[in-house]
């Protein structure tokens, strides 16, 4: 599960969502999968779970929407918009 620090909001746009670093004024646009599973594991689902979101809505395998959400949650991690609170059994 993940978590946005207090300086981070995250919007759902047309087109996917945003996330918004108050403290810099910098912001960030996932597309539709990134948003998806971003939002999935903010209401407390893990990885597997994001996958499985996104699969539904895409045209994509577990695998390769497993895989690129560990690479998102890690840009996002290193950029300081998101905090793990708790680690799945797939990262």
């Amino acid at each position: 599960m993940i978590a946005l620090p207090d300086n981070v909001s995250f919007t759902s746009t047309e087109y996917g969502g945003v996330l918004l670093d108050e403290k810099t004024a910098q912001y960030w646009q996932l597309n539709g999968a990134g948003a998806v599973a971003l939002r999935t594991m903010i209401d407390g689902g893990d990885a597997a779970a994001a996958a499985a979101a996104v699969c539904e809505l895409y045209d994509t395998t577990s695998e390769i929407a497993t895989t690129d959400i560990n690479q998102v949650l890690t840009e996002l991690r290193t950029a300081g918009l998101i905090r793990v609170t708790r680690e799945s059994e797939n990262e």
